[in-house]
């Protein structure tokens, strides 16, 4: 298996090997909130339906934070490009388009990142209060 997995790797572009790298450390992001919130963890099943809860309010945050962030040059740009990709790749969604978008700006991301760590903070401190942690 590990030797499949390295001959589909080296086949990829650098493109499709930084979605990947970026699809793994998120992961071991969501495992680590989900190590700290107050939960039976030997329940298989609560721990999965948390962290399928964990990756739709971050990416929903993700979303939000982009959108807040926008300058007024980022917003028109967005809207071009939304047009533009709606032609070459229509099956795309205007979320996935906006983050795509938002990974042009860097200083963009940063301020989105740092939005996002405040985020998990709250999310794990609000979590382990309601279950009585």
């Amino acid at each position: 298996m590990k030797n499949q997995n390295k001959k589909v790797q080296q086949k990829l572009t650098p493109d499709e090997k930084e979605i990947l790298g970026i699809f793994k450390d998120s992961k071991k992001l969501y495992l680590s909130v989900l190590a700290q919130l107050n939960f039976d963890h030997n329940d298989e099943v609560y721990a999965n339906l948390l962290l399928g809860m964990i990756e739709r309010q971050t990416r929903d945050q993700l979303l939000m934070s982009i959108w807040k962030n926008l300058d007024k040059e980022q917003a028109k740009h967005l809207r071009d490009y939304i047009g533009q990709m709606s032609v070459v790749t229509p099956w795309a969604s205007n979320d996935d388009l906006l983050i795509e978008f938002a990974m042009m700006y860097p200083a963009l991301m940063e301020k989105i990142y740092a939005g996002l760590s405040t985020f998990f903070q709250n999310f794990i401190k609000k979590f382990n209060e309601i279950s009585g942690a």
